[in-house]
């Protein structure tokens, strides 16, 4: 999942979507076992917003991400079901948009408000060590860097037709939210979604360092 996420992540770095995946068996084997399933749902919703498979998400895919969903937000995470909706919500609008999908955006929007109304903020903001509070500024950096250094995409999707920058950093821009939510509300915090913060520190650092050694 961790290499699956790189490849999402920036789809021109094949080879090194490899390197966060030190850094997150020493958080596994540090923190614990993540939530696979809210990985892999955060997985769908960035290939929902970038389209790097190259079609938009058909209904039998909609029909999937929200299976997923349920499951994941099983326990009343209202904040798993409003990215969901912020996720179908970016793709009705931004370039190639895909209208229908502001309907699944708006129920699913409905779904996450009711959640919220009933559950509230449903867990205690989980407490963080040092460490991790550094790594999830080193995460929010790499993710910046991303969005300010990375000007074009040279690869195309599994259809070979092209993967736009605006989708590729609103799916950057999401992945970071749900992130952000998690270490907050999810009884896990950090370990829940570990991987993913690897991923931004590790890519996003490792293309700040290319940007500075090509100067």
């Amino acid at each position: 999942l961790t290499w699956a996420l790189g490849r999402e992540f920036d789809p021109d770095g094949e080879m090194y979507a490899f390197f966060p995946i030190p850094l997150t068996i020493l958080l596994v084997y540090w923190l614990g076992q993540p939530d696979f399933t809210l990985l892999f749902l955060c997985l769908l919703l960035m290939r929902v917003v970038n389209r790097t498979i190259g079609l938009a998400a058909k209904p039998g895919d909609v029909f999937f991400v929200l299976v997923i969903m349920t499951w994941s937000a099983r326990d009343g995470a209202w904040y798993i079901v409003l990215c969901t909706a912020v996720a179908f919500a970016l793709d009705s609008f931004l370039v190639q948009s895909h209208r229908s999908h502001s309907w699944v955006a708006m129920l699913v929007g409905v779904a996450a408000i009711l959640l919220f109304l009933k559950k509230g903020w449903l867990f205690s903001f989980s407490s963080l060590s040092a460490l991790l509070l550094w790594m999830v500024v080193g995460g929010v950096l790499g993710v910046s860097a991303m969005l300010l250094f990375i000007s074009e995409i040279r690869s195309q999707s599994d259809h070979s037709g092209p993967i736009y920058l605006q989708r590729l950093q609103a799916s950057w821009l999401l992945a970071l939210l749900l992130a952000l939510l998690t270490v907050c509300l999810h009884p896990q915090g950090f370990a829940a979604i570990a991987p993913i913060w690897s991923v931004f520190i590790v890519i996003g650092g490792y293309r700040l360092q290319l940007k500075i050694l090509n100067r």
